[in-house]
């Protein structure tokens, strides 16, 4: 790619950066993606076209004040085999929908691929918009070629907001869920990478369940049939026989098997070595961490050293910062870091 470079510098209200919830600072949303995309004037997707999602590897710079020490954090979905077989199955399930109206081979090339938001809270906040610096051409120069020469009262370089094209977040229409013998209805939502569903609970239009927003990665794991939980049930259900079997005794230490039986079914009724998803609620990130955010890059710049980069890999291109300041975001004098994004390739997400 030949334009790799993003600067994300201006953190006000007006390039969708905001206050975190408590204290000084700045927090936004961000979709590599589609500002890329824009800045190449070529298009770049989340996933391949056969659905695979795509990690973009890029060098993250924090760019501080002289005077003033400040500290950047990036979060990302997890690289883990749940986003990858989540947006993997979201795919198919996105064709199989559009094929039931047989227009999955009429659609548009931007819209062939899915592309969603990180979280709710990204859907609700929008993109922050990276800033670029450009040189004005019609900028004169005042007694050129004298020891007096300047620049003209216009300025030579302004600073203003990337100019993007449209970019449509994917939609999804399926039949709502309802209980039985209720009227069914379509319900048309948006997808997120991950954390929770935005919907409500069925209790106020019918017993019908509806969505705004829909988790990729909750609703792949709420899908899932998985066979240890019926192994893992403390009656043993599931498990080898446990009972006396003359061929299996002369085949083996006869003295033995009874024990190595009780261990074989206490290794079948062995629980994974992670948290196991949960969904008690409506609100399942408070006890599944399949579902949060985790850092990719803590940056901090100081006083002395006014500069900290490091190479990380985004899932998907989308990602949440949260940066210091040194007032709020209301405050035109605050202090707050500069943010450099340069991409050093895209390959497709492990797990």
């Amino acid at each position: 790619m030949a334009e790799d470079t993003l600067l994300y510098r201006n953190m006000t209200q007006n390039e969708k950066w905001s206050n975190p919830i408590s204290g000084t600072g700045r927090v936004g949303f961000g979709n590599l993606v589609k500002d890329y995309a824009a800045l190449n004037r070529k298009n770049m997707r989340h996933t391949d076209n056969k659905g695979y999602p795509l990690c973009y590897v890029v060098e993250v710079e924090a760019i501080g004040d002289p005077g003033q020490a400040l500290e950047v954090e990036i979060f990302t979905a997890p690289e883990t085999w749940v986003l990858k077989n989540a947006v993997r199955k979201w795919h198919m399930a996105r064709n199989q929908m559009l094929e039931r109206v047989e227009a999955l081979g009429r659609v548009g090339e931007y819209a062939k691929t899915i592309r969603p938001y990180l979280t709710i809270a990204h859907a609700e906040h929008g993109d922050i918009r990276p800033a670029l610096g450009r040189a004005n051409h019609t900028s004169t120069l005042v007694n050129a070629g004298t020891s007096t020469q300047t620049e003209s009262s216009q300025a030579a370089v302004s600073e203003r907001t990337m100019s993007g094209g449209e970019w449509t977040y994917t939609q999804i229409a399926a039949t709502a869920d309802s209980e039985s013998g209720v009227a069914s209805f379509g319900d048309a939502y948006e997808l997120v990478l991950t954390g929770d569903h935005n919907s409500d609970d069925g209790s106020d239009s019918g017993n019908v369940r509806s969505f705004t927003h829909v988790s990729m990665m909750r609703s792949y794991l709420e899908s899932r049939r998985n066979a240890s939980s019926i192994i893992q049930t403390a009656e043993g259900g599931g498990t080898i026989q446990a009972e006396p079997n003359p061929l299996v005794n002369l085949m083996s230490d006869s003295v033995s098997v009874g024990e190595v039986k009780e261990i074989v079914q206490d290794l079948q009724r062995e629980k994974p070595p992670y948290e196991a998803f949960s969904t008690a609620s409506n609100n399942a990130l408070s006890g599944n961490d399949a579902l949060d955010l985790v850092t990719s890059c803590f940056l901090s710049t100081s006083t002395s050293y006014l500069k900290d980069k490091e190479v990380i890999r985004i899932p998907m291109g989308l990602f949440h910062a949260r940066t210091t300041a040194s007032a709020a975001i209301s405050d035109s004098n605050a202090i707050v870091p500069g943010l450099r994004f340069r991409l050093l390739g895209i390959d497709k997400c492990q797990g």
